[in-house]
């Protein structure tokens, strides 16, 4: 099962929507993942900044938005998101216990993209029917902490 390629990162309670006019790119960008993103690995990585990322082979949902929008616009959400976090690190979620910014997997983070695409006043309101969205839109979704610890 090849979690890597869901572009709606995990369905479940709080929900941003980033949209993007005439994504198209940014869903050929994320469809050239398929086949080649194979195994889901949430791993904790050091990667090179700015523009780091993993191998290919693996990730997260995140990691599959992050290459997209790398690829298509040349957004580099790990020197965004790592950037605004060290400015602003109280603004994000505090559920990993850091105490600063870390450029190796802020970004890869879905509660941390939904905090800076809200910052960046990327995010508009979830549709209540689905068949508003368009495409390059991202969906995020996060499991509240408490169904991750039981």
């Amino acid at each position: 099962m090849n979690k890597t390629l869901s572009i709606a990162l995990l369905f479940f309670m709080t929900l941003t929507v980033l949209t993007i006019a005439d994504g198209y790119d940014i869903v050929d960008a994320a469809r050239s993942q398929i086949g080649k993103t194979l195994s889901y690995d949430p791993r904790y990585v050091a990667l090179d900044y700015p523009a780091g990322d993993i191998p290919i082979e693996s990730g997260v949902c995140t990691d599959v938005i992050i290459r997209a929008l790398r690829k298509s616009r040349n957004i580099d959400l790990q020197k965004l998101v790592h950037e605004d976090m060290e400015a602003h690190f109280e603004k994000y979620p505090q559920i990993w216990g850091l105490k600063r910014a870390d450029k190796n997997i802020d970004h890869r983070r879905a509660p941390n993209l939904q905090t800076y695409f809200k910052r960046s006043n990327f995010n508009l309101p979830t549709p209540r029917n689905h068949l508003t969205y368009q495409p390059g839109d991202i969906i995020t979704c996060t499991i509240p902490h408490t169904y991750l610890t039981s």
